[in-house]
């Protein structure tokens, strides 16, 4: 799958930059840029960059954290669990979510995370934020912005660990993250196998589903904070949450992403995020242009391609 808007979770993964007992804001911009990579049918294979551009996106978030102590005892391993409490709001041109979560980090290296969502989208001209695929005319239409309503709800785990608590130093940072995810997205006013877009990407059906993630990075003291990998698989638990597409499509497909990325920190601690994404998705036996026209092919393999380039600031208030 397409278009996934950057969502740079390595950057909010790490602690906050937040004292306990009061909010803390921030503001987080991303500019995303998608190279263009034909389709190309067959087994799997790599599709190089073949334009300049295929489309690009952007998005603000604007994001708040309330930190509240709950010691679970004295030993230093105890005295620091607390609970995060973390609203936003995300815009893009098409669409507007508004993101709750609570944290509970009982451990340094260990969260667990609770969180839920509802959004909107419109859509103005050719891009598309909001529609549904009309089975009869085989074309994707508008959806009304207030009849029809993006959900979703998911509960996720954190493992986080820094060699520099062993190790001292200010060369020793090595950080290691794994994070599994279980989320439930959907439309409102969608029959249950109905396939919908939302924020550009086509071909997205209502269902259980599982993102995994793992960062290697080695942090450094220097502006240049942080360099690494970040690999991350997903896919909906059942394939047959598309319905009678699912035999074609694969409806259970993992789409795995590849990242690497370098992360600036600066004296008034705003950090600036670049990434070089790499991804698979669905190889067809049929020749064709556009995503829309996925859901009536025959998946053969993968296609690996260059998904974007990403830029994100983060300035703390």
């Amino acid at each position: 799958m397409k278009r996934k808007i950057c969502l740079f979770l390595f950057c909010c993964c790490f602690p906050l930059f937040a004292e306990k007992g009061s909010w803390n804001f921030n503001l987080t911009n991303d500019v995303v840029y998608y190279p263009f990579c034909d389709f190309i049918p067959g087994e799997t294979h790599f599709s190089k960059i073949s334009g300049p551009l295929d489309t690009a996106a952007i998005r603000i978030t604007g994001q708040a954290n309330y930190v509240i102590p709950t010691p679970l005892g004295s030993h230093w391993l105890l005295s620091d669990a607390h609970v995060t409490i973390q609203p936003s709001l995300q815009i893009v041109p098409v669409t507007m979510r508004s993101i709750n979560k609570i944290i509970f980090t009982p451990f340094p290296f260990l969260e667990f995370e609770a969180g839920t969502s509802l959004g909107i989208g419109w859509n103005i001209g050719n891009i598309k934020g909001l529609t549904s695929l009309n089975e009869e005319t085989r074309q994707y239409e508008n959806l009304n912005t207030f009849s029809h309503y993006y959900y979703d709800f998911w509960f996720m785990g954190t493992f986080q660990f820094d060699t520099g608590a062993v190790i001292p130093g200010d060369w020793t940072h090595v950080v290691m993250l794994a994070q599994y995810q279980v989320i439930y997205k959907g439309i409102t006013g969608l029959k249950d196998t109905g396939i919908y877009n939302w924020q550009t990407i086509p071909g997205q059906v209502k269902g259980l589903q599982y993102d995994a993630q793992v960062i290697l990075a080695y942090q450094m003291p220097i502006v240049l904070y942080r360099a690494g990998i970040m690999t991350e698989f997903t896919a909906h638990y059942n394939g047959k949450d598309y319905g009678s597409f699912d035999e074609n499509y694969d409806g259970d497909f993992t789409t795995i992403l590849l990242s690497p990325f370098l992360q600036f920190k600066f004296e008034n601690e705003d950090t600036l995020s670049v990434l070089c994404q790499f991804s698979n998705r669905r190889s067809f036996i049929e020749n064709h242009k556009k995503l829309t026209e996925e859901m009536y092919l025959t998946k053969i393999g993968d296609e690996w391609f260059v998904n974007m380039i990403a830029v994100s600031w983060t300035h703390y208030f």
